[in-house]
């Protein structure tokens, strides 16, 4: 049986690992950039991947060791088949591979059910029925509407690129995103569309920023981020034929809780929304627990 648990949670934005015992009492962590196969590419994600367990599992005998690995676009082709073969490299007492969100649900629902919500680089919204899950959203930045890291950012960056054009716009969020940037906001243009989908979902922390700052601007875009959460959970209830299940709030963007819960109770008033603080990581501890436990 493997002394030790290796959790990988793996997202657009940041990758995190950590190493525990049986007990999940966490020995090692660590960060590293975003390893979304579809974002970085498969080679930089095995990059990334190497990296964390060369880091966290040295001087550990790999079949001590059970793991899970749950990723950003880890399921989307045959991904999956991908990984798991590259996984199947280090020799892991055992292990699986799955989607990130495989790690939000152990971390929150387990095999209750309920509805989950990522809304970090991403926004995708899960129901769990019976164990059964049900996607709404989450087919990626060009095709989903709005409620993600990135929108938030696209946002402030449209809002404040009207402030050259004339459109009008939010000043002090062009201010913000400038003096962010080191330069005007046209000027940096060729390195924005060259850092594709993480770099612009940087410059979410700015919306929020000009909001404490009374933006009414800023004011606009969370709400309108916020109404399409509300609708893909609403979506989610209509599948589960109840109001009355569980919504966890997952993802990076929960760090803003106390803006974010105004708005969602205006568009979703007899809603009790759970906003989960705890790391996904700790979600793909678990799962790395029961592969040898439950033989999952």
């Amino acid at each position: 049986m493997p002394k030790f648990l290796l959790g990988i949670d793996a997202g657009g934005t940041k990758t995190d690992f950590a190493l525990a015992d049986h007990n999940l009492n966490i020995m090692k962590n660590l960060t590293l950039g975003g390893a979304n196969p579809v974002d970085v590419g498969m080679e930089q994600m095995q990059n990334v991947l190497q990296e964390g367990i060369e880091y966290c599992c040295d001087g550990i005998s790999p079949d001590e060791i059970s793991c899970f690995a749950g990723i950003a676009g880890g399921i989307t082709g045959d991904n999956k088949e991908i990984i798991h073969s590259f996984l199947s490299q280090f020799g892991f007492g055992s292990f699986c591979n799955g989607s990130d969100i495989d790690n939000c649900i152990a971390m929150t629902l387990g095999k209750n059910d309920g509805i989950v919500v990522i809304m970090g680089t991403g926004i995708v919204v899960f129901c769990q029925i019976n164990s059964t899950l049900h996607r709404i959203g989450g087919w990626g930045y060009l095709l989903d509407k709005a409620g993600s890291g990135y929108h938030i950012g696209a946002d402030a960056l449209y809002c404040a690129l009207g402030c050259y054009d004339g459109r009008g716009g939010s000043m002090l969020m062009k201010s913000l995103i400038e003096e962010k940037l080191n330069k005007t906001i046209p000027e940096a243009i060729p390195e924005i569309y060259a850092g594709g989908k993480s770099e612009v979902a940087s410059f979410t922390p700015i919306v929020f920023e000009a909001y404490k700052q009374k933006d009414d601007y800023a004011k606009t875009i969370l709400n309108r981020n916020v109404q399409e959460v509300a609708s893909l959970i609403k979506t989610a209830q209509k599948i589960a034929q109840t109001e009355d299940l569980p919504v966890f709030i997952c993802g990076g963007l929960t760090n803003e809780k106390d803006i974010l819960v105004p708005f969602f109770k205006q568009h979703l008033p007899c809603c009790e929304l759970l906003f989960s603080n705890n790391r996904p990581v700790n979600g793909a501890l678990k799962k790395a627990h029961s592969i040898f436990a439950n033989g999952e």
